[in-house]
């Protein structure tokens, strides 16, 4: 049995072909693809499927069974402008207790034939003269994935924030409420169950996804960003006057009366240290370079980076603010913290979650970086690109796939408490609604605390909603390591 992928439009040859490999590496399929030109269809047989995705209606003959998405415009002369993203408000579609959002779908429909539309919620199939399974749908649900993975909205809108960040309420998710699910996943389930339904006759199954190491059915990676060691008396009393302590004035007293004392925060990094080696859980700590909050020379960042790799803990980079599209400085903050730790750098995360894309993700491919997990919303938990699982992004300024991965950030603590203002309790609920989030569509579930919180008298309180998230996850029985170590089994799964 073989599946056979033809399309028709060559100018979009390499964004399809991009998008069929996520969707088909996802779900371990074998398949070969083709131009209308340079298909063959007398090379198929009775058993095998042809998936077609085109605008045309008349698809080559032959005796096999078929799939045919219709190509929506999406792909076409308004591609990379305004004019191509799509009209609000959107339709969606009833599939596997999901409400999927129709982002793009063909306007015209195959005569006398029902398929999906925004009036039908069901898959329907149409049996031929032969025998032969065919499935429509107008539903062009890999233009729509394509739209969310390469964040095509944020290179054709030109908002920013004062950070230099595309707004998530900007955002096409956010706007139509779907931020909470990851789509593109969802996207591919039901792409699966297309091809079962067109495979259903000849009695083909899906091969089964390989599960995480432990035979564990999803991964949940900690991580730390590293934005203090230590705290001089100015930031001290700034975050006493901002917290709802009580004596603040005395407390500001005091610090007066020491000015040049400095807080030590490296007991926050052994603290979360010790409580996740102890739950089994392999973190990811991503340290600044540019020296202006703490020196690589230090002892007290040596003795960190010392205990985090004697416990097979990864040390990643976390560059400044302006950093997102600095080259040079890329370099140099790279270079500094591999020779400051004698060790190997594989994944970055930017400060503020400041990225552009698609030009940081090119920058960091030229780098000795292996992946990048910046790629969520400072303003809101979820799912920034619609999937929840590490990936090859897709450049919309070159049209080719950049040789580097994504592994998408799910939640940051700053978040739930600073932009969303959310009580410790309802930021728990919000952790575990996304938690199955990921478990369904076997995931990677990656959450960000910073470590320093515990000792900034702002976030008191939130101690408790940390050690309950900890538990959370080792109730759900995840696969825990640190991102790189994840990275590097997605990429041995996939080929």
């Amino acid at each position: 049995m073989e599946i056979q992928v033809v399309y028709e439009d060559h100018k979009f040859g390499a964004e399809i072909e991009y998008i069929f490999e996520i969707f088909c590496n996802n779900l371990s399929l074998k398949y070969k693809i083709n131009t209308t030109q340079d298909f063959n269809a007398s090379a198929l047989n009775n058993s095998d499927l042809m998936i077609y995705y085109g605008s045309s209606h008349a698809l080559p003959n032959g005796n096999y069974n078929r799939m045919h998405i219709s190509q929506a415009d999406f792909f076409g002369d308004r591609y990379l402008t305004a004019n191509s993203l799509p009209n609000l408000p959107l339709d969606y579609l009833a599939f596997n207790d999901e409400r999927l959002p129709i982002l793009y779908q063909a306007s015209e429909q195959p005569q006398g034939l029902i398929i999906y539309s925004s009036e039908e919620k069901a898959l329907i199939t149409v049996d031929d003269e032969l025998g032969k399974r065919s499935v429509f749908t107008n539903f062009d649900f890999l233009a729509a994935a394509f739209f969310m993975l390469t964040r095509y909205e944020e290179v054709v809108s030109k908002s920013r924030d004062k950070f230099m960040r595309f707004p998530v309420e900007e955002s096409l998710a956010y706007r139509e409420k779907f931020l909470h699910l990851p789509v593109v996943n969802a996207f591919i389930d039901l792409f699966s169950e297309c091809i079962k339904v067109a495979f259903k006759k000849t009695g083909f199954e899906l091969p089964k996804r390989p599960l995480y190491p432990e035979n564990k059915e999803f991964a949940v990676c900690v991580t730390h960003d590293i934005d203090n060691l230590n705290k001089g008396v100015a930031l001290q009393i700034k975050d006493t006057l901002l917290s709802n302590r009580p004596h603040k004035i005395k407390r500001v007293l005091d610090l007066l009366k020491n000015p040049f004392t400095k807080l030590d925060l490296s007991w926050t990094l052994e603290y979360v240290m010790n409580l996740e080696r102890i739950q089994g859980i392999k973190p990811s700590f991503f340290f600044m370079a540019d020296g202006a909050r703490y020196s690589l020379e230090s002892p007290t960042f040596k003795d960190a980076v010392k205990k985090i790799l004697k416990n097979d803990f990864e040390v990643g980079l976390h560059p400044a603010l302006k950093t997102s599209t600095a080259r040079k400085k890329i370099y140099a903050l790279l270079n500094s913290l591999m020779c400051s730790v004698a060790h190997n750098i594989q994944g970055v995360r930017q400060h503020y979650l400041q990225i552009e894309i698609p030009e940081t993700w090119q920058i960091f491919s030229e780098t000795a970086l292996v992946y990048d997990t910046s790629l969520g919303f400072a303003g809101h938990e979820g799912f920034r690109a619609g999937y929840c699982l590490p990936f090859q992004p897709f450049s919309l300024l070159t049209g080719k796939k950049i040789n580097f991965w994504e592994m998408p950030l799910t939640v940051m603590d700053a978040t739930l408490k600073g932009y969303r203002k959310l009580s410790p309790e309802r930021s728990l609920r919000e952790v575990e609604r996304l938690l199955k989030a990921v478990k369904k569509y076997h995931g990677v579930f990656v959450f960000l605390w910073h470590p320093d919180t515990l000792a900034d008298p702002r976030w008191i309180g939130w101690e408790e909603f940390f050690h309950k998230s900890i538990a959370l996850f080792k109730d759900s029985n995840p696969y825990f390591d640190t991102c790189a170590n994840v990275v590097d089994w997605y990429k041995e799964r996939r080929c």
